[in-house]
């Protein structure tokens, strides 16, 4: 399926993966909305992908918050007309075990990688679903298959595949396809920014790491598969 043409709307679009993302599709054709909290980043990166021929729009977005969701699609869809492609990828990872956790970072994180999610989801699927056609990619994590010295972050990521395989269900006879990411660790900022991190590099250093370019060129091939063939998760594993 060649992708040229197509909008999507990517959160987290500010750096790591939703950035390198961005560009990838951008250099594929794909005209982009821009969706984060940092609107710096955001404009600095629309400059770069409009030299590559592309319509891109800028929105400040935090998916925590509804309003804002709500502005997201409106002008989304009032900028475009049609969206074809929406990528969930905003989310932040949650340190602590169960015994010694701060309650509070939890509540802060699951509402950040669930229901902004969720919230995002809500807003902008049946627009796909009503046009018959479109792609949702969800950022998951190996996380999500494991649990580990972290287990928040896991339930939350748990709950991403929940909520891709329900979403598949719910939208696979409208022509609408899903596809959860899920990589094991990626060399981006996503270590020293997580909700309890205090700006600490938390990544384990024995071990190698994923380019987020590396998870650009999956979302792209699941983008381009053939209408009548679905991509529903893709496991990238460092080495």
């Amino acid at each position: 399926m060649d992708v040229r043409g197509q909008v999507a709307v990517i959160t987290g679009a500010s750096s790591g993966i939703g950035a390198v993302t961005a560009r990838h599709m951008a250099e594929a054709g794909m005209h982009l909305v821009l969706a984060a909290r940092d609107r710096t980043r955001l404009e600095s990166l629309a400059r770069e992908l409009e030299l590559l021929g592309v319509r891109i729009l800028v929105v400040e977005t935090d998916v925590t918050r509804q309003v804002e969701v709500d502005r997201l699609t409106r002008s989304s869809l009032e900028y475009f007309g049609a969206i074809d492609v929406l990528f969930a990828n905003a989310g932040r990872g949650i340190l602590g075990s169960i015994a010694t956790g701060d309650p509070e970072l939890w509540a802060a994180g699951l509402d950040l990688n669930i229901n902004g999610t969720l919230r995002f989801l809500r807003a902008l699927v049946p627009h796909l679903m009503a046009r018959k056609q479109g792609h949702v990619l969800l950022t998951g994590s190996i996380a999500g298959h494991t649990v580990g010295p972290n287990p928040v972050y896991n339930a939350s990521k748990w709950a991403l595949r929940a909520i891709a395989e329900g979403l598949r269900q719910e939208t696979s006879l409208h022509g609408v396809r899903v596809t959860l990411l899920s990589p094991g660790i990626v060399d981006t900022d996503f270590w020293a920014n997580q909700f309890g991190s205090q700006g600490q590099n938390n990544r384990p250093r024995d071990l190698g790491a994923l380019a987020p370019e590396d998870v650009a060129a999956a979302a792209l091939y699941a983008l381009s598969q053939p209408a009548r063939a679905g991509v529903n998760e893709i496991l990238l594993r460092p080495g």
